[in-house]
């Protein structure tokens, strides 16, 4: 699953709601939660985030929901 995720990774560094599509802010943050949650249960997981993508989780994102996702910029 998480390959499937990066996988699916837009060229602008978001996830979008099909394969193709354009990203979407949704989408983006709960692909994000999955992926952070799993690196925090021992799972590898490295992924490309854009300047964009790193202000929306700063922007969205405060106290210990930040501190979660943190680790993957």
């Amino acid at each position: 699953m998480i390959d499937l995720l990066i996988s699916r990774q837009n060229e602008d560094g978001g996830w979008g709601w099909w394969p193709k599509m354009p990203t979407a802010q949704w989408a983006t943050n709960h692909v994000l939660k999955a992926l952070k949650f799993a690196s925090l249960e021992g799972y590898k997981v490295s992924i490309y985030l854009s300047p964009d993508i790193r202000q929306l989780v700063s922007d969205v994102y405060t106290g210990f929901h930040y501190q979660k996702l943190n680790a993957l910029m």
